[in-house]
This record gives structure tokens, C-alpha cells and sequence, in this order.
């Protein structure tokens, strides 16, 4: 059966994921990570890519970054895929394919996920049990954020969404990522998801604003606020009363 073409992301943005062959292992000591990274930096130098989060893990790869063209993403992955393999095998006096056929490619269309995607991506370590605190996790992009190193990661985009200076904003990221919402990161179906990002997107246009402080605000301003979220950021009316906890019979009069 012929392979499905891949789906393109109109933001040129995209969660990339591969992993070793049959799952196994893609990294037997703490220099061959160094080695991954070496190989993205050098393709995100001569490939037109920006990267926003990525996180190493024993058998498997995150990525999130976005393309300037349609095509980036391809010759991208193909350098360090097959660079990497080729280091790899060489290295451990092993032949034949290291990585699973097919690298996973999913369009990041809405900004509601972009720091929800990132946190799904740092957390990684943490939900597999590897670390129980993400900043003791060495082959994350999380070390970059909270160290404000804009370097191999380009920082300032996700930390630009919280309208904060620096320092601020690297706080709130990391009480972000940090918190205990179980992010199982799944664009199109989770309503988990969607209520996340509805709480986010509260949090950044009051300035901090918790989503069941809402219903004490004054009518006016509670109503002008629920209006905005509803037609200018597209949330649906019952996940604002998930969030919330304001009565349907209220939403549905907006």
C-alpha cells in the first residue's frame, strides 16, 4: 500500500516524532545525545527551520519547530536522520536501519497549543519516570527556558505569548510546565486540551486572571470578557463553562 502523503501545517509549524526501530534504543551513552544535538544545530543552520522545544529520550525524539517553506521540514529531517544513523552504526560496529521507517509529522495549526505542546514535550522525562523534577533532565529545550539561553532553541517566541517581561514570562513558563494538569497532547480530539487552552488564553488577556474568578467580576465586564474569548479566540461556549464553572443557561445567552 502506497504511503499517505503527509498533511501540511499552514503555520509551516509541526510536532515531530521519531523513535528507534522496534523501540529500541537510539542512545547508549550520554555522548551520542550530545551527538543528536550537534547534528541539529548544523541542519537548522543550513535548513530554514526554527526550533521551539525538543526532548531526547532514550528510544525516541521530540521536536517542535516550524518551517519557512514548504519542504524545510523534509530536508531537515532527512539530514540529521540519516547522519545521525550513520554516526551511530559506525560508531557501535552495527548495520541495517536505526530508526523506524517513518518519522511522525502533525500540523501545529492553532496558538492555543503552542505551550501546551511544549509542556507535553518537556514532561516526557518526568511522566516516563526518568526524573521526578523536569530541570534535572539534561536533554531537554526546558534547560534553555529556564536558563535563558537563546541559542540552539529559539526561546522568544513561546515565552513572547505571555506579554510579560523576560524574567516574568521565563516564570510563568515555568509554573506552566511545571503544574500538574495531565497534558496528553492530542490537537484535534481532546477536550482536556481544549480547556487548557482556554484557561491559558484567560490567563493572558487579564494578566494572570484564574478562570473561576470570572464570575466575580462585574455583568458588564464579565460579559465583554466571555464575548472576546468566544468570537475573537474561537473557545466554544462549553468549554468556557467547563473552566469557568458560569451556568450554560448563561452561555448560551451570549
Amino acid at each position: 500500500m502506497a504511503r499517505q502523503s503527509r498533511v501540511l501545517s499552514e503555520t509551516g509549524m509541526y510536532h515531530i516524532m521519531f523513535r528507534g526501530i522496534n523501540k529500541q534504543d537510539i542512545f547508549s551513552s550520554e555522548k551520542d545525545y550530545q551527538k543528536l544535538k550537534d547534528i541539529i544545530q548544523s541542519a537548522k543552520e543550513n535548513c530554514n527551520v526554527q526550533i521551539y522545544a525538543y526532548c531526547m529520550m532514550p528510544n525516541h525524539v521530540h521536536l517542535f519547530l516550524r518551517e519557512a517553506e514548504a519542504g524545510d521540514v523534509s530536508d531537515f529531517m532527512k539530514r540529521i536522520l540519516s547522519h545521525y544513523a550513520g554516526w551511530y552504526n559506525f560508531k557501535y560496529e552495527r548495520t541495517g536501519h536505526l530508526f523506524a521507517n517513518r518519522y511522525k509529522s502533525i500540523p501545529v495549526e492553532d496558538d492555543s497549543y503552542f505551550l501546551i505542546l511544549a509542556k507535553y514535550i518537556h514532561q516526557n522525562p518526568v511522566k516516563a519516570g526518568i526524573v521526578s523534577d523536569l530541570s534535572q533532565y539534561q536533554h531537554s529545550s526546558y534547560l534553555d527556558y529556564i536558563h535563558n539561553i537563546d541559542g540552539f532553541v529559539d526561546i522568544d517566541y513561546l515565552l513572547s505569548m505571555y506579554d510579560e517581561e523576560r524574567s516574568v514570562a521565563i516564570k510563568q513558563f515555568i509554573n506552566f510546565n511545571m503544574s500538574s494538569d495531565d497534558v496528553d497532547y492530542d490537537i484535534e480530539n481532546s477536550v482536556k486540551m481544549k480547556e487548557v487552552a482556554a484557561k491559558i488564553k484567560i490567563m493572558q488577556l487579564t494578566g494572570g486572571m484564574m478562570p473561576y474568578e470570572i464570575r466575580k467580576l462585574p455583568k458588564q465586564e464579565r460579559y465583554k470578557l466571555l464575548k472576546t474569548l468566544i468570537e475573537e479566540h474561537n473557545i466554544q461556549k462549553i468549554v468556557l463553562e467547563r473552566v469557568t464553572g458560569i451556568s450554560r443557561r448563561t452561555m448560551l445567552n451570549l
